[in-house]
């Protein structure tokens, strides 16, 4: 595995926020972080590359213990891309060479500028190299923080809300380019999300939060209308169009 948790918690003064985390991350995959809003979902990713320091439990990459490792030696191995980046006046090119900063010392080498032009490349957006920050959309903004992210040289993908505030032709491309990079480049990723649908459509493993506990795991065979009803506290059923499963909230006034 590229990434186990063994019973996490994390505490923030005498309130317990998560309660024995266990779970693993696998290589060409996409594990999806489900919940209601303030159960810890971004806590938890938080905890994964030691942004916050777990009370108790372990965080291992490849059998090493995070909490054991230097940030810049966690940074080669874990890409963190946060809900909301900081839009400095920079470029695109010159946000995305922050990605190298892991593995040079003051100054980019010629290897880490080659790195970035090659990562531009393959994600197209040789258009947007030049472009400052603060002149992006929402969607091209986040293309770039995934750029940055491969331009990393990462085991781990760490995102939260990849695509919060986006309309849903962004929601699609983004979440399709994340699937796609993890794919390809035999990466793990852990992401955290609101949308059931798209969750289920570009997803791999699924884990639900509850009361800060992990209530239920499961592929996308194994996600039933008992997990999301129990963890989100209404009633639906899980149709299936074209192959892909749609979760259709049971209208009280329809029964």
């Amino acid at each position: 595995m590229a990434l186990d948790v063994d019973r996490l918690c994390f505490a923030r003064g005498s309130q317990e926020i998560l309660d024995e985390i266990s779970f693993a991350a696998k290589p060409g995959e996409i594990t999806v972080i489900l919940g209601p809003n303030g159960v810890g979902k971004t806590t938890l990713l938080k905890c994964l590359n030691r942004i916050l320091a777990p009370s108790r439990g372990e965080v291992r990459i490849k059998g090493r213990d995070t909490g054991r490792m230097a940030p810049r030696q966690i940074a080669r191995h874990i890409a963190y891309v946060a809900q909301q980046s900081e839009t400095a006046h920079i470029t695109a090119f010159d946000a995305i060479l922050l990605g190298r900063k892991p593995h040079m010392g003051m100054l980019p080498r010629p290897e880490d500028l080659e790195k970035v032009d090659a990562v531009i490349t393959h994600l197209g957006l040789e258009d947007l190299s030049l472009k400052p920050l603060t002149r992006m959309s929402g969607g091209e903004l986040q293309k770039v923080c995934i750029a940055r992210a491969l331009a990393q040289e990462t085991d781990i993908l760490l995102m939260d809300e990849p695509t919060a505030s986006l309309d849903l032709k962004n929601e699609m491309r983004i979440l399709s380019l994340i699937r796609h990079i993890v794919e390809d480049h035999h990466m793990a990723a852990v992401i955290t999300m609101h949308d059931l649908n798209a969750a289920l459509r570009y997803g791999h493993r699924f884990l639900f939060l509850k009361d800060g506990r992990l209530h239920a795991t499961g592929a996308i065979n194994e996600v039933t209308p008992a997990m999301i009803s129990e963890v989100y506290g209404m009633n639906v059923e899980i149709l299936h169009h074209n192959g892909l499963p749609l979760v259709v909230p049971v209208d009280s006034r329809a029964a």
